[in-house]
């Protein structure tokens, strides 16, 4: 199956006043909105008019210092937590490109509008002692 790179036409109708359901990540771009132009015809969607789920996340770092002036007046021992992407937040990155919605034939990709992938990574949490002299 062959996909085209042609930009398709955007229907006006009810619910298509949005191309997207951010809450759904199954079926995250409205495909029904969307009509093949035909062949060697560009479509009418303007070029960035659909965007893609945000990005959010929360790093947090603890820091404790030491100093240790038994081994000198500026030794210090830093002991120090630091949590990427704390709150554990999924961020979803954009389904395939918006032209790739049809086949050349100008039948509908069943792929097309689905986010099968993330773009950032889940929470990580690193312990770290460093040594400051």
């Amino acid at each position: 199956m062959d996909e085209t790179s042609q930009l398709p036409n955007r229907l006006a109708g009810p619910g298509c006043g949005t191309l997207t359901n951010p809450g759904n990540p199954n079926h995250y771009i409205k495909t029904e909105c969307l009509a093949f132009p035909g062949a060697n015809k560009w479509g009418n969607l303007g070029r960035n008019t659909l965007i893609g789920p945000g990005v959010s996340k929360l790093d947090v770092s603890v820091f404790k210092n030491n100093r240790i002036r038994r081994i000198s007046e500026n030794f210090n021992a830093q002991f120090r937590a630091e949590f990427f992407n704390i709150l554990n937040r999924a961020n979803f990155a954009s389904p395939t490109d918006h032209s790739t919605v049809f086949d050349q034939s100008g039948n509908p990709i069943s792929s097309a509008g689905l986010i099968t992938s993330t773009q950032t990574t889940s929470r990580q949490i690193q312990f770290a002692l460093k040594m400051i002299w």
